[in-house]
């Protein structure tokens, strides 16, 4: 229990106070919703729906379940994402502006909001936490990740793949083509099954079976290999396989190897 309210304490401070402003409109606009005598089916279903999620997400069951079985602890905070954040806000302002007669009034309004909203938000360049995408092709540090990135990426067909961990944040963001069998989120307990979690385990230790390796990767449907051997010394080695008509080394640079079985 008390495990579970710090979760929450800490998820509405590092993720859901980020956007403070756009947040604090969106509670007064409900406050405003609320409080209108006449309200339309689909304003009453936003209200309704927006405070009931709310206490949804703050219900301790309920967040024990997601956290657990459904999102994970590291993505709870996304369920907020479903809230009609920009539409109440949006109906507020227009329905505000609908009482107003006169033409002036109408335009210093439109104009009080689009600075209220300006300074609700903030621009993503000029966050503290904001840093340019590291993943780029001129990225020294990346050269030879990047190069066999773009070497999988321009194979024909499907391509499915259990990677080093040095490549598990890359391959996507090069191409939506490349398949992964488990994530960078294969270091949190339960996001993946027992399987795909023991492989990727034999995989990152410090000596590995590349038989094993071959052999339940292709039960579990990937099809393409990049490891580090140099440092992982398998055992057979991949040349070995390669012989016996197992495997297809594709490419090999300095610290990876490109397999295909």
């Amino acid at each position: 229990m008390k495990e579970l309210i710090e979760f929450l304490h800490t998820t509405w401070h590092q993720d859901v106070m980020t956007y403070q402003g756009y947040f604090a409109l969106f509670l007064a606009s409900l406050l405003y919703v609320y409080g209108l005598k006449k309200k339309n089916r689909l304003v009453r279903g936003y209200l309704g729906f927006s405070m009931g999620w709310i206490l949804l997400f703050c219900f301790l069951p309920f967040t024990w379940i997601c956290t657990r079985y459904l999102t994970g602890e590291g993505t709870y905070f996304h369920l907020l994402w479903a809230l009609p954040v920009v539409q109440m806000i949006a109906y507020v302002f227009v329905h505000w502006m609908s009482r107003l007669k006169k033409v002036s009034q109408k335009i210093v309004w439109l104009v009080f909001a689009l600075c209220l909203v300006w300074w609700a938000g903030s621009c993503v360049y000029w966050r503290a936490d904001w840093s340019q995408n590291g993943y780029s092709t001129r990225n020294p540090d990346l050269e030879e990740q990047m190069e066999i990135c773009l070497i999988l990426d321009a194979l024909d067909g499907d391509k499915t793949v259990i990677a080093d961990d040095d490549f598990l944040p890359l391959l996507r963001q090069v191409s939506g083509s490349i398949h992964l069998l488990y994530g960078s989120d294969i270091v949190e307990d339960g996001a993946y099954p027992d399987e795909i979690q023991d492989l990727h385990n034999k995989m990152t230790a410090g000596m590995f079976d590349s038989q094993y390796l071959l052999n339940t990767a292709s039960d579990l449907g990937a099809n393409y290999m990049i490891v580090a051997p140099d440092v992982n010394s398998p055992m057979p080695r991949l040349d070995e396989l390669e012989s016996n008509g197992e495997i297809q080394i594709l490419y090999i640079t300095e610290h990876y190897t490109l397999v295909k079985f």
